[in-house]
């Protein structure tokens, strides 16, 4: 299933998997209409700080830059239970043009993580930063 949303603060386009063990594989894109112009990994460490504060049982997991098309990006993984099942996501910053920052979120579950952050990867690779 995909779902659109043209307003800033909610995602820019939603991607929802099959449901397996009660949970659904997905993919948020969200945007901010303004970059803070932070440094790419500064980015992880408010997550850290901010987050795992936030949600019980959070941990942080692999992190690093890379780049997304012709874009700088960093990668961020962390980890969460959620009711009675744990999923893990990894998000993708991409900086954009006209000052716009991109937020790619692929989540899935604890267990299918190894197996997923490929194809996550995969996906990512193919997004076009405007």
């Amino acid at each position: 299933m995909i779902q659109r949303f043209p307003t800033p603060g909610k995602p820019l386009m939603t991607l929802i998997g099959p449901e397996k063990d009660g949970y659904r594989a997905n993919l948020n894109i969200h945007y901010l209409p303004q970059d803070p112009g932070h440094p790419l990994p500064s980015l992880g460490e408010y997550i850290r700080t901010k987050v795992s504060k936030k949600i019980p049982g959070w941990k942080e997991g692999d992190k690093g830059a890379l780049k997304l098309g012709n874009k700088e990006a960093y990668a961020y993984s962390s980890g969460f239970p959620m009711d009675k099942i744990t999923v893990r996501n990894v998000q993708y910053f991409v900086r954009g043009n006209q000052k716009k920052m991109y937020i790619l979120t692929f989540t899935g579950l604890e267990k299918d993580y190894v197996a997923l952050k490929p194809l996550f990867l995969k996906y990512a690779q193919t997004f076009q930063a405007p």
